[in-house]
């Protein structure tokens, strides 16, 4: 991010040239990958709360944290105009430099690994920190966490499940502007507001409530009526030609996507026990990779079928919530649970 902010002090606008686009876009890369410190969290948060709180714990975390582009998305437009390109990065530096300095000073990993550091033998360190009210506590060195996780089929089915929740979020923040711009003839800076609004905000803070909803009538149930929910939504964007029925699809997505999110964290530590930070590493890691392989697939309806496309292609969120439904289904089967029995009024 230092090296982005660097290139627009000193080139930008005049000196921006294409000979430094490799440049650009190394620092533009690199920036990026600020975006594994997700992966980092998850683990980070899960060792710190009880299993039947694990739903709420990562909602909470990663619900505020995933607010950041719905809030950029209206507060950006004002600083550009206010600041210049060149400022609203410096400001945007300036806030990573200190929330990383907060971190920093501020953060501490749970008992167990306080412990290891100190020097404690793994078995009393597991025990003392048990006695400190630590719950979930990992498998081994990093490598046998890897390693339990990579070789264990319920790991594999939660990744495909947060690849069409988080990835397909991750997707829509970025093709949802140019879909209510190029659709439904909306200006770009009232696309953004309502994709801001309606969809990234809306998805986000409500992974807040769907993990408590998790914790308490389960992860299969809460992911099996949220992708269904996905599933209905897509549907109906395939099918709206004005903006209402558009909006009121979008929101079912918002919807269901932040809740299938919490939903998936909720279910780590009942499916995969021993690897719990190695598996919140993996379904964060790979199931964000969603976010780049669905725009491309979006943009070619686009091009196979023109204006209409733009509605069309959401027929992909159809297909891949029809999976995750059936992952889900057989996520539980596999471990033998039961599906919808939690769901009551006294739920």
């Amino acid at each position: 991010m230092a090296g982005l902010v660097g290139v627009l002090l000193f080139f930008y606008p005049d000196g921006l040239t294409m000979e430094l686009y490799p440049v650009v876009f190394l620092f533009a890369t690199l920036s990026g990958c600020g975006v594994a410190t997700f992966s980092v969290g998850t683990t980070q948060v899960s060792y710190w709360f009880p299993e039947d709180r694990q739903g709420f714990a990562q909602a909470v975390y990663a619900g505020l944290g995933n607010s950041s582009p719905g809030f950029s998305t209206l507060i950006l437009p004002v600083a550009l105009v206010a600041l210049g390109l060149t400022g609203a990065y410096l400001v945007w530096f300036a806030l990573l430099l200190v929330g990383t300095i907060i971190y920093a000073f501020t953060a501490s990993d749970a008992y167990y690994f306080q412990l290891r550091e100190e020097g404690t033998s793994q078995e009393p360190a597991r025990e003392q920190a048990g006695e400190l009210g630590q719950e979930v506590f990992p498998s081994g060195n990093t490598i046998e966490g890897f390693k339990s996780a990579a070789t264990t089929g319920s790991t594999w089915l939660l990744v495909a499940l947060y690849f069409t929740s988080f990835g397909g979020f991750l997707a829509l923040t970025t093709w949802l502007p140019t879909y209510w711009s190029a659709f439904h003839g909306l200006d770009v800076r009232t696309a953004g507001v309502v994709t801001a609004v309606a969809f990234v905000l809306l998805a986000t803070f409500i992974r807040i409530p769907g993990g408590s909803v998790s914790d308490r009538i389960g992860g299969e149930t809460t992911a099996l009526v949220s992708f269904a929910v996905i599933l209905g939504g897509a549907g109906l964007v395939v099918l709206a030609n004005g903006f209402v029925l558009a909006l009121v699809a979008t929101i079912l997505l918002a919807a269901g996507m932040g809740v299938a999110n919490a939903a998936v964290f909720g279910m780590v530590p009942e499916y995969v026990s021993d690897a719990v930070g190695s598996v919140s590493g993996l379904i964060g890691g790979l199931g964000a990779f969603g976010g780049f392989v669905v725009p491309p697939v979006l943009g070619a309806f686009v091009g196979r079928f023109g204006a209409e496309g733009y509605a069309y292609g959401f027929v992909i969120y159809v297909v891949l919530a029809a999976i995750s439904i059936a992952a889900t289904l057989g996520l539980a089967r596999q471990n033998g649970r039961t599906v919808l029995a939690n769901i009551s009024p006294s739920s």
